[in-house]
Formats: C-alpha cells, structure tokens, sequence
C-alpha cells in the first residue's frame, strides 16, 4: 500500500468537485483505495488531497494517464499539480474519541 500526496489550486472548488466526485469509480478500478480531500483554510480553490492505493505502480500508471490529464483539465486545474508518493511509518491515536470529522456526523 503506498500514500499519494496532490496538491493543486483549482478555478472553481465547486465546478472541480462536481467533475472530481464523477471520476471516483475511474480511480477505484485504477487501485485507489481511500482517498481524504483537504482545502486551505483561507483559501477553498487551493485542494489537497491525500489518496492510499494499493501499489505505486497503480498510482503512477492513474496519475501518467491521459485520462486525468482530460479530466483535470475540464475540472479547472490552474496548473501542474505537487504530486508526492509517500509510505507510511508510523501511526498513532491518542483519543480514544471518535474519528470521524464533525461535518461529516
């Protein structure tokens, strides 16, 4: 399992999420896994979004692929995306409270 770190800033955060939610099914057929989506808290056109797939060669293959280089093109991707692979090392939960984010009850 391998972590993929993109940051980009889009035009429009509600034009590009309409067009980012429809190609969730593209990305779970391509290995993707989970994914947790972020905005700058000043800044809502500014998106991170931090994505588990199931290896690295799934990801580089889906993020090299013509198809996303379409579909963040019409979504209004400003311009070429920080893209990072990352492993995880370590993981610890210091709360025994739940997880899940407020917004999301």
């Amino acid at each position: 399992m391998i972590y993929v770190y993109v940051k980009h800033t889009v035009a429009n955060f509600a034009n590009w999420r309409e067009i980012y939610d429809g190609h969730r099914e593209t990305r779970r057929r391509k290995g993707c896994l989970n994914e947790r989506l972020f905005q700058k808290f000043d800044d809502e056109n500014e998106v991170t979004i931090l994505f588990t797939w199931s290896d690295e060669q799934s990801a580089r293959e889906f993020l090299g692929s013509q198809d996303l280089k379409d579909t963040m093109q019409k979504a209004g991707v400003m311009q070429k995306p920080e893209i990072r692979f990352l492993n995880l090392i370590d993981e610890v939960r210091l709360s025994e409270g739940p997880e899940q984010h407020p917004n999301f009850g």
